[in-house]
């Protein structure tokens, strides 16, 4: 078990992190590796579409759809959507019922 000594360390040179038990720090310390992306998140705060894989349909349909629907979300990630759209020339479709398929 952490001591408090060794939990307030850890802690003291962080600017914001919320716990909710001593216990989620305990099972953090048997950490052995860790896997971050590499799309601003982390880095800049800010999430960034770098690739788009598509399975069915083109591209361009598939950000059209994407645009479409994420336009006036206000979440960074729905931003992040969007702003790749954009940058890619995605036309914007008219929705008629977003939560038909939810």
């Amino acid at each position: 078990m952490a001591s408090h000594q060794s939990v307030f360390e850890t802690l003291k040179n962080l600017t914001s992190v919320l716990v909710k038990g001593g216990s989620y720090l305990e099972t953090a310390s048997k950490i052995s590796a860790i896997a971050f992306d590499k799309t601003g998140t982390i880095t800049k705060g800010k999430p960034e579409v770098i690739e788009v894989e598509v399975f069915e349909g083109t591209e361009q349909e598939l950000l059209s759809i994407s645009r479409s629907l994420e336009q006036n979300a206000t979440h960074p990630i729905a931003k992040s959507i969007v702003k790749y759209a954009i940058a890619k020339e995605a036309q914007i479709l008219k929705v008629i019922d977003e939560q038909k398929y939810c």
